[in-house]
């Protein structure tokens, strides 16, 4: 079986525009990877305890006043140097994904047993860890490069890229902004002037260096080296097609319960509707849902046309892909991670039955709109964490 190391970025003291832009990679990260004939980015993710002596980054802020909320949307936008850091990537699982987010800054918050009096007063704040629940990164909170890594957890999840910009182009331009009517050329133009625009996705997302950085005129190489110091800068990324594979490893990262990170649904929502945050006068709309995809259409997204457009996302797609496996194989081990992963199963099970009839959002599955009163309780105004008092019922906050 031969086995090879993926080569340095360095050599010859010549430096490649990733290396400038991250700085070049230590010779001590170097990996070994089984079966393959080229470098290709990936990485193990190391639980917290395995590889940070100091404690789990829940962080109690001592000085705000006991009536703020560490989730609050206005304060999750802004930067941060330290606490839970989500990175939210519109259409990827965006608000289940936030939801578990702020899920684990309540439960992590009573885990650990900190303190939460204000010494100047002996009031007591809310009992929550410091969070950051955001989308797009670099447009909001500007950049997480300089983060404390010793008191912060950086994290986010992926979608497939065609998967994902579909469901963007669904929701966002045909129902919520009303950009243009669904016909197989507008959806053929838009995805190649927005690739064009945009030809790392996901990517842009997640690295604190765009807008600066041009993918255009990266080479192959530099964009695998580019993404291994992207996905290395991260504490753990996720798949939303893996999704329970990937929140056991999450919930592993930080030494959690499995319903801290469990996802709390409702069946009254299977028509879409929602009260579109941009215009919400406008009553429940359907929003985002799928649509037959034009046989014009389909054929371009298989086209390789399409798949030079979205290579440069791909290629992070897949070292997400592989950096999974990899911790499964050689972190955590395979009966280990297993074993976690139908613990995890069975209570999601018991929280889908328990708990989704009982979840009341702000539109039924036919359209219309909820009474206030009627609805489920929620972290945020924005639909983060709804129906977590359910799942309270049958697993209290400990």
């Amino acid at each position: 079986m031969a086995v090879i190391r993926r080569p340095h970025d360095v050599s010859n003291n010549t430096k490649s525009r990733a290396d400038v832009l991250f700085g070049a990679v230590d010779e001590t990260s170097t990996t070994e990877i089984e079966n393959l004939s080229v470098r290709k980015p990936y990485r193990k993710y190391i639980p917290w305890k395995e590889e940070n002596s100091n404690p789990l980054p829940c962080i109690i802020d001592l000085e705000k006043d006991p009536s703020w909320y560490p989730l609050n949307d206005v304060e999750t936008r802004q930067p941060s140097n330290d606490g839970l850091l989500f990175v939210k990537i519109e259409k990827a699982a965006s608000t289940t994904l936030g939801s578990v987010a702020a899920r684990i800054a309540h439960s992590l918050a009573h885990r650990v047993d900190l303190n939460v009096t204000r010494p100047r007063d002996g009031l007591q704040v809310q009992k929550v860890c410091k969070s950051r629940i955001s989308h797009m990164w670099w447009k909001r909170t500007k950049t997480y490069s300089t983060r404390d890594k010793d008191r912060s957890f950086l994290w986010s999840f992926l979608k497939d890229p065609t998967k994902r910009i579909l469901s963007y182009y669904f929701f966002f331009i045909i129902d919520a902004e009303k950009k243009q009517t669904y016909t197989e050329g507008n959806l053929i133009s838009w995805l190649r002037q927005e690739k064009k625009k945009h030809p790392g996705g996901q990517l842009h997302d997640i690295t604190d260096k765009y807008p600066s950085v041009n993918l255009h005129n990266f080479t192959d190489d530099e964009i695998q080296s580019y993404i291994q110091k992207t996905i290395d800068s991260m504490d753990f990324i996720g798949l939303v097609e893996r999704m329970n594979e990937s929140l056991v490893l999450l919930q592993l990262m930080l030494d959690l319960q499995p319903s801290d990170v469990a996802i709390v649904k409702s069946s009254k929502m299977a028509g879409q509707y929602e009260l579109f945050l941009g215009n919400k006068k406008a009553g429940c709309q359907r929003m985002g849902y799928k649509r037959e995809i034009f046989p014009g259409a389909q054929t371009f997204l298989e086209s390789d046309e399409w798949k030079q457009l979205s290579k440069i996302e791909y290629m992070l797609y897949d070292a997400a892909n592989r950096s999974i496996d990899h911790t499964i194989e050689t972190v955590i081990g395979r009966d280990k991670f297993n074993k976690a992963l139908l613990e995890f199963e069975d209570m999601q099970r018991k929280v889908t039955k328990y708990c989704s009839d009982k979840v009341v959002l702000q539109c039924t599955a036919n359209g219309t709109k909820t009474k206030l009163e009627e609805r489920s309780k929620c972290y945020t105004d924005y639909l983060v964490g709804c129906g977590y008092d359910c799942l309270d019922e049958i697993y209290p906050l400990e």
